[in-house]
């Protein structure tokens, strides 16, 4: 999650299994303790998992009650959308907006100005790391460590939501007028 102060909350890593290694539960920590750690037999967020990482977001927010609403923009994945995650939100002074589909591209603005710069410095630190070691799935959080800290920069992050429109708040000219 990004913040349009261009604050990077810690990610969660998913990983595909029925439970947490040892050497994934470390990887993780060593990327970053606050970072989030989850499984699941897809491998894939579930709508339990998004539970998890709501629950992480209002954790470490301010209380609401010393707060104005927050808004939280997400994708219209089945995963994000759930009764519980809308009575958490309610009394956490949370607005949730989901996306219509295929729209990331235009008006996410982690899929606008974040995802870009990570997957292409994450693809080289890949290939840089395979020439030497077979990869594990515990080597995620550290061959990414890098382009995380690389993409994820106050500069990027406040560039994504200036290009959708969203901080400073102005009517939406992502959008093609054809």
């Amino acid at each position: 999650a990004i913040v349009s102060d261009g604050t990077a909350l810690p990610p969660t890593f998913i990983f595909q299994g029925k439970s947490v290694t040892h050497e994934m539960a470390r990887a993780t920590c060593n990327f970053d303790p606050n970072c989030g750690l989850a499984y699941s037999a897809s491998g894939w967020i579930e709508r339990s998992i998004y539970h998890e990482i709501l629950k992480h977001l209002i954790d470490i927010l301010p209380a609401p009650e010393t707060r104005g609403y927050k808004l939280l923009i997400v994708d219209g994945h089945e995963s994000h959308i759930s009764l519980y995650a809308a009575q958490l939100a309610i009394a956490n002074k949370l607005d949730i907006v989901l996306m219509p589909s295929h729209t990331s591209h235009l008006v996410q603005p982690l899929d606008v100005g974040v995802f870009g710069p990570l997957k292409m410095l994450y693809s080289a630190a890949m290939t840089k790391h395979s020439v030497s070691h077979l990869i594990l799935p515990h080597d995620v959080p550290m061959i990414i460590n890098d382009a995380y800290h690389r993409s994820f920069t106050r500069e990027n992050i406040m560039s994504a939501f200036q290009k959708t429109g969203l901080s400073p708040l102005r009517g939406v000219d992502a959008l093609p007028e054809d």
